[in-house]
């Protein structure tokens, strides 16, 4: 029990950390409080916010993925939200805007999620891509890629 009052005292200063702006004491706080109790999804989810805001994505993605493996499925959205956002820091687009496809179309964040599948195919085009490859399905109902300069190639299965 010791480990989770020791979890429990490292999150709480590490959010105080968080809320001044301070992102990188933070982050040392979230990851004693990973350290202590290494089933604490949330203080994975703020070890990646703080990694995103820090401009380490891949740390980002990692803590991320670590935090959906972990959490209760009612906070699998926002957390693939920001795991395709520590992507797109990567330019990695495809996909980032296959994991935008993976939240539910009832979810607040569904539209926000949309929005930026365009900011991606933007930024994608702005570098010189010339083919996007995605097992988005639905993206062609999402964006008007006729008027696009990108190719896009969309797998059926990712097998």
């Amino acid at each position: 029990m010791a480990s989770h009052e020791s979890n429990h005292a490292a999150y709480l200063k590490g959010d105080v950390l968080w809320k001044q702006g301070r992102f990188k004491e933070a982050a040392h706080s979230f990851l004693a409080a990973v350290n202590e109790w290494p089933e604490d999804y949330q203080s994975f989810w703020a070890l990646g916010n703080c990694y995103t805001e820090l401009k380490k994505p891949r740390k980002a993605e990692r803590c991320f993925r670590q935090a959906i493996a972990l959490c209760p499925s009612a906070d699998k959205p926002v957390l693939v939200f920001n795991l395709a956002n520590a992507l797109f820091d990567q330019k990695r687009y495809a996909s980032a805007i296959t994991l935008h496809s993976q939240i539910p179309a009832g979810h607040a964040l569904s539209r926000k999620a949309k929005r930026k599948n365009g900011a991606l195919l933007d930024s994608a085009e702005s570098e010189g891509f010339s083919v996007l490859v995605t097992t988005d399905t639905n993206l062609k109902y999402q964006q008007n890629l006729a008027a696009r300069k990108i190719a896009t190639v969309v797998l059926t299965t990712t097998s």
